[in-house]
């Protein structure tokens, strides 16, 4: 019954068409989980890009038959994505309630706001415990602390 969701929905699965119907509470909130993970976590986790892309010769964005590096178009491409995704994003964990909607769900919205960011410490603890334990090399990549809220390379 949610005009703008279901707008919304109908513009991720024209876009993603794997995206399953939006038949549930559970399927919008998996939903958009990936999104926040892919977002955040993913890209946090596959490091930053840029040693990758300043050298057409080592991870070319596009394949060409009979060639081992990217074509100066392509590298030229990759580039301009670095660049405009190259600035520090705000991190994860932060006070955004100036951000709100001042509407009649706000202080909603602070409380839901606040018990992700006290959930999100609770996983940052978790992080550091098992950094604590015999592992070789430690692993932050999915620290909340260290995470931007958005892409940056």
């Amino acid at each position: 019954s949610d005009v703008v969701l279901a707008s919304f929905w109908a513009a991720l699965v024209a876009h993603f068409p794997r995206i399953p119907p939006l038949s549930s509470r559970e399927a919008l909130v998996e939903v958009l989980t990936g999104f926040v993970f892919h977002v955040t976590a993913g890209h946090r986790h596959v490091g930053a890009a840029y040693s990758a892309v300043k050298d057409p010769r080592y991870a070319g964005a596009k394949i060409r038959p009979g060639r081992d590096m990217s074509d100066v178009q392509a590298a030229v491409q990759v580039l301009a994505i670095a660049l405009v995704t190259g600035f520090k994003q705000p991190m994860l964990l932060g006070d955004y309630s100036h951000v709100f909607l001042r509407d009649g769900h706000r202080n909603a919205t602070r409380a839901l706001w606040s018990d992700f960011q006290a959930k999100l410490l609770q996983v940052s603890a978790e992080v550091d415990e098992r950094n604590r334990g015999p592992r070789r090399f430690k692993v932050r990549a999915f620290d909340p602390r260290e995470m931007a809220t958005s892409v940056s390379i």
